[in-house]
């Protein structure tokens, strides 16, 4: 690819507006940084050399210098710089494992509580994006298990009647549900119960190296 074509497609990378990363150790800065440029990617349907390029290119200040520093032993040993391993080396060093373990847990114990199912979602599938960033994802029939596990107990208990295991389908349900029961409760006066978790089955499902993934 000559100098000129990696000018042209710089450019239109730089019309979407790619964020910059300057080094943070926040982890949800650090995957929401990667997680914007991926949406980039797919748009461009970007190699992983223009992958690799790009990225590099956003890289600011103590951010940059850092990936200066890491790559320079790396090229005397003659090694390969793919977009693989600059993603590596970037979680290992600003989304460490300790990071991901500690979404996961938030996400694995995640309950609806007094959140009204739209709030619920909302939660849910931010902490899904940071939990699973370095693992495989769980299929659509354990992530609509796991909702329905933290669903509040007035819902969980009509939502049992379908018992379906398409997300959309239960999120949809849900949501239908919640509508019925404020239809009623604003006909009849009713008193709102306290929020509360059910008290069903954990479920559980494995990562890429085969653990299960469970709250106690």
């Amino acid at each position: 690819m000559d100098d000129e074509t990696i000018q042209r497609q710089l450019n239109a990378f730089r019309k979407n507006n790619p964020p910059a990363f300057k080094g943070t150790y926040d982890p949800i800065v650090t995957a929401k940084w990667l997680l914007a440029l991926e949406k980039i990617f797919k748009v461009m349907r970007c190699r992983d050399q223009l992958k690799l390029l790009y990225a590099t290119y956003m890289l600011q200040d103590e951010a940059n210098d850092w990936w200066t520093n890491a790559i320079q032993p790396l090229e005397l040993q003659g090694q390969e710089i793919t977009w693989a391993l600059f993603e590596g080396i970037f979680l290992d060093m600003y989304f460490t494992r300790e990071d991901m373990e500690s979404k996961e847990k938030e996400f694995l114990e995640l309950k609806q509580g007094s959140m009204t199912i739209d709030q619920y979602l909302a939660e849910f599938n931010e902490l899904k994006k940071y939990a699973n960033y370095r693992r495989a994802l769980p299929t659509p029939t354990d992530l609509a298990a796991k909702f329905q596990w933290g669903l509040c107990e007035k819902i969980a208990k009509m939502v049992l009647v379908y018992t379906s295991r398409d997300f959309s389908t239960l999120v949809r349900q849900c949501k239908f549900v919640e509508g019925v029961y404020s239809s009623y409760k604003k006909s009849s006066n009713v008193k709102e119960p306290d929020p509360k978790g059910t008290t069903s089955k954990m479920p559980s499902w494995k990562n890429n190296k085969g653990k299960n993934l469970q709250v106690k």
